[in-house]
Parts: C-alpha cells; sequence; structure tokens
C-alpha cells in the first residue's frame, strides 16, 4: 500500500510541477486577443532572493494605441541587472493595458518546471501502472474464485512448509513450472 501511495504522491509532484511551468509558459506568450508592441527598460528594481544575494528585476515602459504610458515591473528577477534602454518585446489588450506581458523573458525558466514536471510524471505512471494493473488482476482472481484469501491465493501449511494452492475449484496453475518447490 506504502508503495500505491508514493506512486500517486510522484504522480501528483510531477503534475503539479508540470501545470506550473505551463502557466508560467502561458505568461510569456502573446495575449490572442492583445496587441504586440516594443517597450523599453528604463530602469531595475533591486531584491533579494532567500540566500541574501541580490537579484535585479527590469523596469519597462511602452506606448498603448492612444497614447498612454504603461510602467511595469517583471516578477521574474535575474542576478544581473537588465541593461537600460534595451528594447523588449510587449503584449497587452487593449481594455487592460496594465495587465501587460514581457514576450522577451528566457524561455528556459518554465521549461525546467515542464521537463522537471513531465519526467516525474513518467517515473511515477511507470511505477503506478503496474501496481495498479497488479491490484486489479489481484481483485479480478479474488471475485472470480470467491471466498478467502485462502481460498484464492492458498495458503502456505507450517506443518509441511509447502504451498498449498488448491483453491474451492481444484489446483491452480503453476506458472514456474512442474519443478517448482511450491508443487507438491
Amino acid at each position: 500500500m506504502k508503495r500505491i501511495f508514493g506512486s500517486a504522491f510522484l504522480l501528483l509532484f510531477g503534475v503539479v510541477f508540470l501545470a506550473v511551468g505551463l502557466w508560467i509558459r502561458s505568461g510569456m506568450q502573446p495575449y490572442d486577443d492583445g496587441v504586440t508592441t516594443t517597450g523599453v527598460v528604463v530602469a531595475h528594481e533591486t531584491r533579494e532572493d532567500s540566500d541574501g544575494d541580490t537579484t535585479y528585476a527590469a523596469v519597462w515602459e511602452f506606448d498603448t494605441e492612444v497614447g498612454r504610458t504603461i510602467r511595469k515591473t517583471d516578477s521574474i528577477s535575474s542576478s544581473s541587472p537588465p541593461a537600460i534602454g534595451s528594447e523588449i518585446e510587449v503584449s497587452y489588450r487593449i481594455a487592460d493595458p496594465e495587465g501587460a506581458r514581457n514576450l522577451s523573458q528566457p524561455a528556459w525558466f518554465p521549461m525546467i518546471f515542464i521537463g522537471i514536471g513531465a519526467l516525474v510524471v513518467l517515473i511515477g505512471l511507470a511505477t503506478f501502472i503496474p501496481l495498479l494493473l497488479g491490484l486489479g488482476v489481484l481483485g479480478f482472481a479474488f471475485l472470480r474464485r470467491g471466498g478467502s484469501d485462502d481460498e484464492v491465493f492458498g495458503s502456505l501449511d507450517p506443518a509441511t512448509g509447502h504451498w498449498d494452492a488448491d483453491g474451492p475449484s481444484g489446483p491452480m496453475p503453476n506458472p514456474t513450472g512442474p519443478t517448482s518447490t511450491y508443487d507438491r
């Protein structure tokens, strides 16, 4: 049972990482119903990460179609300050220019989450599916033959040390062949 929960946890962990990566990536794509324009990095905001290291987030501006200047700060920061005056590609919705997206951010960041998430999902599936199939086969055998676990799967005779594989409908076939130590 621990293996099932472990595999299910792996699947869940992988799906969460994959979803976070896809969500971050979607925020780096142009709006389907938006306008794409050019913005300019005008400053940088200094931040401190969890290790106490200094990081820098780009502060950029762009002009909307109606001539309104919008100023935004990136949510993602890096260890090197952005080049002030550099141009970036910006996507925004006409009705909500404050929700603009910087399309010039590095694409590798969400790909780390997507890659790790996909790998963990594959590992989780590789361990989870065989466990479920095994439970399904055992459960089917139990329901088909009916009765207690001993009647379905046999029992070990403590006096002889031999496996009694006779269920209510006779001996169960031995997949290891007639020379097995489990045969009587």
